[in-house]
């Protein structure tokens, strides 16, 4: 027979396992991430920018010119599993609402692609 503490040990395990951030994408996206290279996107030719991605799901856009940043945007994320990421920026006329497919190469570095634009990102420490 299975000792109950054995039981209950494992129980908790499997919990804490289901709740580490390998398994919740959100929580590695909570924060700056920079630009590390231009869109690939024909005609768009941007300045650095950055994404700050905040735990309750909203988002700010911003483009450094003349070497400050200013925020271009607000707006919201939220995931639509564990791949994509929808973001929605306002104004909506401009930015509008794209979901994004996600690629890490590792926990400081990913890859946006939407549409016919890829951006390379880079954690800020």
């Amino acid at each position: 027979m299975t000792n109950p503490k054995v039981k209950v040990i494992f129980a908790l395990a499997m919990v804490l396992a289901g709740c580490s951030p390998a398994s919740r994408p959100e929580t590695n996206l909570i924060g700056r991430w920079q630009s590390e290279s231009t869109p690939k996107k024909t005609g768009f030719q941007p300045t650095n920018y950055q994404y700050q991605f905040f735990s309750d799901g909203s988002i700010t856009y911003s483009e450094q010119t003349s070497g400050k940043w200013h925020q271009e945007a607000a707006g919201t994320f939220k995931f639509v599993d564990k791949n994509h990421v929808k973001i929605a920026l306002a104004p909506a006329w401009y930015f509008g609402t794209k979901i994004h497919d996600l690629s890490w190469q590792d926990l400081d570095h990913i890859t946006f692609r939407a549409g016919d634009t890829t951006m390379h990102l880079a954690r800020q420490k």
